[in-house]
């Protein structure tokens, strides 16, 4: 696959307060301020970009991180890696509404409901925890039972891997643990393209 940024976080905000055009515009300028400052203090920022979007006619917000990979995840070791990096992101998340709380009083008297979501460093982060726990409790769960929910996790990593380029990829493969490696499948392309419309964000649609 081509190198594309894949989203690593993000934020919702819903609100209680009429939808109108102007108030959006001025929510918009708000956020971006809060992301701003967020993104300042974000260790992995030099490939990040980020959307602002809101529901129609609504002011729920949604903002969405996206970055290169390579480079934030540290291959050697891999695990603690990826459990370092999905801490920073789920901070990253959270900063943005502590921000826009601070931001303005407009954010902050009104604020609903927020979400923190980490994307596809969460997911990943998810899938390895998982594997390592049923294959290190192999022998205390019913066998047939955990190699069944292992073979669907092997299929996970298979499939989320495509997401990345070719040199990254390799590099991902080689720094699994050799009990994952040697079970990997081969992706299923229907899952890939889920997994895409998921995570991965289209060249046409970045922004600098």
């Amino acid at each position: 696959m081509e190198k594309k940024r894949l989203k690593i976080a993000e934020t919702y905000i819903k609100l209680d307060l009429e939808f109108n055009e102007e108030r959006n515009r001025e929510l918009e300028i708000i956020f971006r301020k809060a992301v701003t400052q967020s993104i300042s203090d974000f260790k992995y920022s030099e490939t990040l970009i980020y959307n602002i979007d809101f529901d129609k006619g609504s002011t729920k917000a949604k903002v969405a991180f996206f970055a290169f990979l390579n480079g934030m995840i540290f291959y050697a070791d891999l695990k603690d890696s990826i459990k370092t990096i999905y801490n920073d992101v789920k901070w990253l998340s959270e900063q943005v509404i502590s921000n826009a709380r601070q931001e303005s009083d407009l954010i902050d008297n009104n604020i609903i409901r927020t979400e923190r979501r980490t994307g596809i460093i969460g997911r990943l982060n998810t899938v390895l925890k998982r594997i390592e726990y049923l294959q290190t409790n192999l022998n205390n769960l019913g066998n047939n039972q955990t190699q069944i929910e292992l073979n669907g996790l092997y299929q996970e990593v298979a499939d989320l891997i495509q997401l990345l380029d070719n040199i990254e990829q390799q590099t991902f493969i080689q720094a699994l643990s050799q009990e994952i490696r040697n079970n990997l499948p081969e992706p299923n392309p229907n899952e890939v393209r889920h997994y895409e419309r998921l995570y991965a964000i289209k060249p046409e649609d970045e922004e600098e």
